[in-house]
């Protein structure tokens, strides 16, 4: 179990039908994250300190503007106040899987529709990451920077360096740094897949 192995909480993968007027019980996705919502609930009565970020799955399957302005207008008046979501400065964390595939001119109009409901964080790496799209997100966390030292030697250096461009960039709008949030794949092992 997650608390015993000593985890403070999940990033949960979501998304939702992209319609503005969708229900619950519209998506799988959402009937799933309600039951682990739930679920936190029981831990946090039982005095666990547990709780939850959102993972917008929009990497994989690119979403339209409508289609995400659409999930996150759910998310923010179906699961926003919330107290099973971790908050920052007041916000809920929101990370937007694969953000370096959409467009600036796309992550502005999201970020000025819902930066005022999500902890906006990217998923943008190291040649993505600028001084335009930093200014429309909180902070940073590169899904894939998983690294392999042996094959890369300067990947250690590398994922230094980003962190220390996200940390030193321009400040979020309450003067905040933005936040370099590392990914951690415990127990990934690519030869269950064909890999090495």
């Amino acid at each position: 179990n997650a608390i015993a192995a000593g985890l403070d909480g999940f990033a949960v993968n979501w998304v939702g039908t992209g319609s503005a007027d969708q229900r619950a019980e519209d998506s799988r996705y959402t009937m799933r994250l309600q039951t682990l919502v739930d679920v936190v609930h029981e831990v946090r009565a039982e005095g666990h300190d547990f709780t939850l970020w959102f993972n917008y799955r929009s990497s994989a399957t690119i979403r339209s503007l409508e289609e995400m302005d659409g999930d996150l207008a759910f998310l923010s008046g179906f699961f926003a106040d919330d107290p099973a979501f971790d908050r920052h400065f007041g916000r809920p964390v929101l990370v937007l899987a694969g953000s370096r595939k959409y467009s600036t001119s796309h992550l502005r109009t999201i970020s000025q529709r819902h930066r005022d409901d999500f902890f906006l964080v990217g998923d943008e790496t190291g040649t993505t990451w600028n001084a335009a799209r930093a200014d429309l997100l909180d902070g940073d966390h590169y899904y894939w920077s998983s690294q392999n030292p042996v094959a890369n030697p300067r990947s250690f250096e590398q994922l230094r360096e980003l962190a220390y461009r996200v940390h030193s960039g321009p400040r979020n709008p309450d003067g905040t740094s933005k936040a370099w949030i590392a990914p951690v794949t415990p127990g990934y092992n690519a030869t269950l897949i064909g890999g090495t």
